[in-house]
């Protein structure tokens, strides 16, 4: 038997990871999992769904067969740890990333793996811009191989969503999702949006969808602000993410957030919030001409300040089939993201390094 050690902190990767395992233990791998503290996927991924891990970095006697990290973008420590330990002691390391450019942060050049795992060719393009040197394999992203079934019921789960939040045919639903690292571009967002009380002549309802690495204090405040505005606050906090997706009549979403990518492959509208101005962050996740991809690829639209980002909601209004049809003609590259067999993908490729 192989001993896989699986290494997560934050949330997004941690999912792929969850979805993975089971295909490495198909394949005769034995499991152990170990945690971040600092991360949300200890608590909001392994502990809810029943995985026994622990919180520790390595230990004198771990002698796995591959380590297999989730590359995060914010609790770090552990990926680094155990990337060095691995090195150190000559066990493969194994990098997923759940994100176009998790892996490239700057704040993880520090270390390496020896393979790194990405969602497609866009993202294989971004590492290596930044890991010229580095094994990298495209094997998609499992949790996105479950929304072509979201979308095939796409009329009826749009018709009970948009009856739960009591809104009529002809009102404007835009959900957005904030990012978790900057409280600060949050609160320019929500403000820009709750500002408005329509969009093209349609009654604007807006539905903050908070990340869970913002503190507390920070989400009820910005809540506080969605419902300051003229637009109508909608709490949709007790929604599947994919159903309101599919509710909705336009997504806003933060650059850093996994959201926008699957709004745009569930054919929603999507706009991307670039402001305010982030180009140090942008250029230390490794993005070519510091675009994210959905913007690079114009799948998605690009607010560069609230004015755009009105503009922008404005036109989806007034027009949403033009809307849709730009975004089904720019959104291909991106549907290979869609082909079943990801998670059994992840499992030969870290089987193949040891």
């Amino acid at each position: 038997m192989k001993d896989v050690y699986i290494v997560v902190g934050d949330i997004g990767s941690a999912k792929e990871l969850v979805l993975a395992a089971p295909r490495l233990v198909e394949q005769g791998a034995g499991i152990s999992w170990f945690a971040d503290p600092e991360g949300k996927a200890a608590s909001a991924v392994l502990a809810k769904g029943k995985i026994e891990f622990a919180s520790r970095g390595p230990e004198k006697g771990d002698r796995p067969d591959v380590i297999l990290i989730g590359t995060s973008g914010s609790a770090v420590d552990f990926q680094i740890t155990w990337t060095r330990f691995g090195k150190e002691q000559g066990i493969p390391v194994v990098w997923l990333e759940d994100l176009w450019g998790t892996g490239e942060r700057e704040g993880t050049r520090c270390v390496a793996p020896d393979v790194m795992l990405v969602n497609d060719e866009a993202a294989r393009e971004i590492a290596h811009s930044v890991r010229p040197t580095m094994r990298i394999y495209a094997v998609g992203k499992p949790t996105f191989e479950t929304l072509p079934g979201f979308a095939n019921r796409g009329a009826e789960v749009r018709a009970e969503v948009r009856s739960r939040l009591r809104l009529a045919n002809p009102d404007l639903l835009v959900t957005y999702w904030s990012g978790g690292e900057k409280p600060d571009r949050a609160e320019e967002h929500v403000r820009a949006l709750s500002f408005q009380g329509e969009f093209g002549g349609r009654r604007h309802h807006f539905a903050p969808r908070l990340h869970p690495k913002l503190p507390d204090a920070v989400r009820g405040n910005l809540w506080l602000l969605a419902q300051a505005g003229r637009a109508r606050a909608v709490d949709a906090s007790a929604e599947v993410l994919e159903e309101l997706i599919l509710a909705s009549d336009a997504i806003v979403a933060d650059w850093s957030v996994t959201e926008g990518y699957k709004s745009v492959l569930l054919e929603v509208p999507t706009v991307i919030t670039m402001f305010p101005a982030d180009p140090e962050r942008l250029a230390a996740t490794g993005f070519p001409d510091a675009q994210p991809p959905l913007v690079r690829a114009v799948a998605a639209e690009a607010a560069y300040d609230p004015d755009a980002l009105t503009r922008i909601l404005d036109r989806i209004a007034t027009d949403p089939s033009a809307a849709r049809k730009q975004l089904a003609m720019f959104r291909k590259p991106f549907l290979r993201l869609l082909e079943p067999g990801a998670a059994f993908r992840i499992a030969e490729a870290v089987l193949t390094v040891i």
